[in-house]
């Protein structure tokens, strides 16, 4: 099948040997692809800039009013509003919660991990 599996010291030390200076993002660099679902239209990918997404994280401190949130991911993470709720919990926060990926247990699901909030859309 042309697949090889390679353990991560094997990765590390070949890392070592391949060194590359930094590049750090600037604001116009593409930092994400991400899926809209088409309801208003075909389903399709979405360039996203870092500049974007660094504004919409910003903007979320200034409505945030809970300490410590936690969030109940449904969406897949490929969809546009899950990766913006997704950084914007691993940027302030750290608590993300995945349900079981079993529709009809979701409301057990939320009874055990009992979020804060859920990041959904209709």
């Amino acid at each position: 099948m042309g697949i090889a599996l390679t353990d991560i010291d094997a990765v590390v030390a070949r890392g070592k040997d391949r060194l590359i200076s930094a590049h750090p993002p600037v604001s116009e660099d593409i930092c994400s692809i991400t899926y809209t679902s088409g309801t208003s239209g075909i389903p399709k990918g979405v360039l996203s800039t870092h500049g974007q997404f660094a504004a919409s994280v910003k903007s979320i401190s200034l409505v945030f009013l809970i300490k410590r949130p936690s969030t109940f991911s449904i969406l897949p993470l490929a969809h546009c509003f899950e990766c913006l709720s997704t950084y914007i919990m691993l940027y302030y926060f750290d608590c993300i919660r995945y349900y079981s990926g079993k529709i009809p247990n979701m409301l057990e699901d939320i009874q055990a991990l009992k979020p804060t909030f859920i990041a959904i859309i209709p």
